[in-house]
């Protein structure tokens, strides 16, 4: 069963403060990315139809607002 838009927001939120420590942790982007992806894929597949859209684009958002970009996930 799909999570409502709030409870995705709090596994967001908490996605969010978890990359700077990520970043540190892991500066090689090889090493970054597979960790930063598989923790933002478990808030997509928790996510149904309605809400898929709106959780990638505050995951885009949150790169966005730590000098990343979504695309850089290919690198």
């Amino acid at each position: 069963m799909a999570m409502t838009r709030d409870d995705l927001q709090v596994k967001l939120n908490c996605l969010y403060l978890q990359v700077r420590r990520l970043l540190r942790e892991n500066p090689d982007p090889a090493d970054f990315w597979p960790e930063f992806a598989g923790r933002a894929d478990e808030i997509l597949d928790q996510a149904g139809p309605s809400e898929y859209d709106w959780v990638a684009g505050q995951i885009d958002a949150m790169l966005e607002d730590n000098g990343l970009r979504a695309h850089q996930l290919s690198t």
